[in-house]
């Protein structure tokens, strides 16, 4: 029989288990969703194509406490935008919640700041494009555009104008319904036969490779 597991992540503490787990499951044949429940999300998917669909080449991002639990979900993302060709530089080495910047191929910077000793746990990340930037808050599960405008006073200098949602409907409401969330993306996922584990494990390697250097 095939199964659909749904794993937590991240799926392997070391490149060595990582290894072991994909063979087992690739012999097997065994979907598996790992618990990045954004990567099913449909604003995210929108919000994910629209940021493909620009002229970005400067991220910033910040994510408070946890590299596994909270700057995942941002790996996660950058990965699936930008692809697997990068390169990394920590640049503070605080076990838990390190700074680090990710140069993806050809021109794309990307500026992971880790905030600790925060009692909300988040992450949120925003892409510079020309006129605008688009950003992504996990407070409220928050999709928001701002517009650069002219200054004013001082034009040659611009400024951000007020954020705006991008989607009318916040698709999940990630603090207050979480199980009910995932129970019902594991029952859609199981009849469109979806796996997100080959991007999982990307994602698990990176981790990895940080952790090894801090």
């Amino acid at each position: 029989n095939k199964y659909f597991l749904f794993l937590e992540k991240p799926i392997a503490n070391n490149d060595t288990e990582l290894k072991n787990i994909s063979k087992i499951l690739q012999k097997s044949k065994n979907k598996v969703i790992v618990n990045y429940f954004r990567s099913w999300d449909k604003n995210n998917l929108n919000f994910i194509n629209k940021i493909k669909k620009r002229n970005c080449n400067e991220v910033i991002a910040n994510y408070s406490n946890s590299l596994e639990s909270n700057a995942s979900h941002i790996i996660y993302m950058l990965i699936e935008i930008f692809g697997k060709k990068f390169n990394i530089q920590i640049l503070d080495k605080e076990k838990k919640c390190p700074t680090f910047i990710m140069f993806f191929e050809p021109n794309v910077k990307v500026i992971l700041n880790g905030i600790r000793n925060t009692k909300n746990n988040f992450c949120e990340i925003s892409f510079i494009t020309e006129n605008e930037v688009l950003s992504f808050e996990s407070a409220g599960c928050r999709y928001v555009s701002q517009k650069f405008n002219k200054n004013i006073f001082y034009k040659n200098y611009y400024q951000l104008g007020p954020k705006k949602n991008i989607f009318k409907e916040q698709e999940l409401n990630v603090f207050g319904n979480i199980s009910k969330i995932i129970n019902q993306n594991i029952r859609y996922n199981l009849k469109k036969n979806f796996s997100n584990f080959s991007r999982s494990v990307e994602v698990t390697k990176v981790l990895n490779y940080i952790k090894s250097r801090l």
